[in-house]
């Protein structure tokens, strides 16, 4: 059994939210979980200042912070916090749901820049939306990819594991090679008593229900494998949820298309290499390694794509780049598509 009710990833604040049928609309309760994030929550040895503005804040998160309160801090590491605080807050009252303030941001059409932790932290929490109330192990690990970097192993499959869990293990004995490891203990291979990361499959599925925020299960997405499909399921089901857009979304092996009009890449290295591939160069066989799947879209509603992509599919692809790690981009599915101005 790979799905459970659960609370998946609790302390990400989902539970503060109130879902509607318009999006998912902030509270108060979701900006005191801001507040209380490390980037935000002052240290011991912060002021009494600060310290005492975090505490105003938290009793009333809406609390107005123009230059004079701001000012009164003394502290400008501290006031630039809190500008990010201030503006993403605003960002998200006048947007009036996380859907739209994440369109914004990925459109560039917010006042000033949004750190790229936050707009992760609004991807993590519109993914958990999707992924219902029994979240399913492999649909919840292919999530993570919508806000956490991966570090890919291309031996025996494409194997994804987090990059931020990795770095934890350094230091340890095998730590840098534990990627590795897990693929030759996959292989049947000797092991040596070095610490392993496990691959989610059926028999791990349970455990990372459990401990969703340990990050310690490589996902697979070679062809045709459960990670892959549910990977390709989850983006089908985001670009429905901001758009109402349906239609097929699927794997393939290549794209054998002497039709080809559109492609998205969903991170900077596969729109690098679709970019090329669509005008005809050929692929240097380092460049065809970074190429971790390809995906062909076919929407039903046509009418709302752009006249000179009406009856062609939009192909899709996701690769990592030459050092080896996966940034997936999700807000690319979103504003790259040939949609209609109106569309």
């Amino acid at each position: 059994m790979t799905t459970a009710p659960r609370d998946l990833w609790p302390h990400c604040g989902y539970t503060t939210l109130q879902a509607t049928a318009g999006g998912l609309r902030p509270t108060a309760d979701l900006y005191r979980h801001l507040l209380r994030r490390p980037e935000l929550a002052p240290p011991e040895e912060a002021a009494a200042a600060e310290q005492r503005l975090h505490r105003r804040l938290l009793d009333d998160p809406l609390l107005p912070l123009n230059a004079t309160v701001l000012q009164t801090l003394g502290d400008p590491d501290a006031e630039a916090n809190y500008q990010v605080y201030r503006g993403f807050r605003d960002l998200l009252e006048e947007a009036g749901t996380l859907e739209v303030a994440y369109l914004r941001i990925a459109r560039g059409q917010t006042d000033g820049p949004v750190p790229p932790v936050l707009m992760d932290w609004l991807a993590q929490l519109i993914v958990r939306h999707l992924l219902g109330p029994q979240p399913d192990a492999f649909r919840a690990r292919a999530g993570e990819l919508f806000f956490r970097e991966q570090k890919v192993a291309l031996e025996g499959g494409v194997v994804l594991a987090d990059h931020a869990y990795l770095e934890t293990q350094r230091g340890t004995p095998g730590g840098p090679d534990i990627l590795q490891s897990l693929l030759r203990e996959a292989q049947g291979l000797a092991a040596d008593g070095r610490p392993t990361l496990d691959v989610l499959n059926m028999e791990t599925a349970a455990h990372y229900l459990e401990a969703s925020e340990a990050h310690d299960l490589a996902l697979d997405i070679s062809y045709d494998s459960p990670g892959l499909l549910a990977l390709a399921g989850l983006l089908r089901d985001w670009l429905y949820h901001f758009t109402g857009l349906e239609g097929r979304l699927a794997p393939v092996k290549a794209i054998d298309d002497h039709r080809w009009r559109w492609h998205v890449g969903l991170d900077a290295a596969s729109t690098d290499l679709l970019n090329r591939l669509y005008q005809g160069h050929e692929p240097r066989p380092e460049e065809q390694r970074q190429i971790l799947a390809l995906f062909t879209l076919e929407l039903d509603d046509q009418a709302r794509l752009r006249p000179d992509a009406v009856g062609y599919p939009v192909h899709l692809g996701l690769a990592m780049s030459r050092q080896g790690f996966l940034r997936l981009k999700p807000q690319n599915l979103l504003i790259n598509l040939p949609l209609r101005e109106d569309g």
